[in-house]
């Protein structure tokens, strides 16, 4: 997959992000609309396809894809849609729940084909709720991976992965293979920065390495890039690093020209 270097996130557009920004506006369908239609177009304007990322735990983000997929069927084709099973999001009470077996990928995976269309990309959502035994657990869990392996056999989805940020695990993964039976792998900015051998790592087991959380949490790097921009290039700069999710709401045309500086 040839992917615009600058993917979309879309937490945004289903419920409140951050989770303590009290100067939240719920996302509308029309704005949605006319949000993902500016990023396709711009991400897909020199041939690439451009990478659309959501997930269930983000609140009705699916179902604002979906809906904005249904009305722009020729931007939609050329999307590539990732999603990710394992935390739901209530958005109602605000709660959050976790569970990452087989039956919950299986269950979630229709559920989201429902929503969206289709599901290209499948990552385990392996959250920072959980502690690094349970993502352990994860990531080794025979029946899990089978599952995971015939989605992407039987041709449900095209790619499948895990969204991760339990920096010992990955490191433990690495040296036991447990990244083998994946093609993508989603990491946050601060740990590709910090241990840019993991994506480099990642490449040479040829699994695609996709970046989120550049903006919220580079911030916290001590001696890091101080500018967004210089955020960007300097996460697009690790070898490895295939795609780079911006989750901005109000800054997409710059943020999408980041990457043309960065060229």
């Amino acid at each position: 997959m040839e992917v615009h270097p600058i993917g979309i996130g879309t937490i945004w557009c289903g419920r409140q992000w951050p989770p303590n920004n009290a100067a939240h506006v719920e996302a509308t369908q029309d704005e949605v609309d006319r949000y993902l239609s500016r990023a396709v177009e711009t991400a897909t304007t020199g041939g690439s396809v451009a990478m659309v990322d959501t997930a269930e735990g983000y609140g009705c983000s699916e179902e604002r894809v979906g809906a904005w997929s249904k009305k722009h069927p020729e931007l939609a084709s050329k999307i590539v849609v990732a999603t990710k099973f394992g935390e739901t999001f209530d958005t109602v009470t605000g709660e959050t729940s976790v569970d990452l077996s087989a039956d919950a990928a299986i269950r979630c995976l229709e559920a989201s084909m429902r929503r969206l269309g289709r599901v290209d990309i499948l990552y385990s959502h392996v959250t920072s709720q959980i502690s690094n035994d349970a993502a352990q657990a994860v990531l080794t869990d025979p029946e899990l991976n089978k599952v995971l392996r015939e989605m992407r056999t039987s041709g449900k989805v095209k790619l499948i992965g895990t969204s991760i940020s339990h920096t010992a695990v990955i490191l433990k993964g690495l040296e036991e293979g447990w990244f083998d039976v994946f093609d993508v792998v989603q990491l946050p900015a601060p740990l590709v920065v910090q241990y840019p051998e993991i994506p480099h790592q990642l490449q040479a087991k040829k699994v695609m390495v996709v970046v989120n959380s550049l903006i919220r949490k580079m911030g916290a790097i001590d001696g890091g890039p101080a500018t967004p921009e210089s955020m960007y290039h300097t996460v697009l700069g690790v070898p490895g690093v295939t795609c780079c999710l911006t989750g901005t709401r109000h800054h997409l045309d710059e943020t999408m020209g980041y990457f043309a500086s960065f060229k």
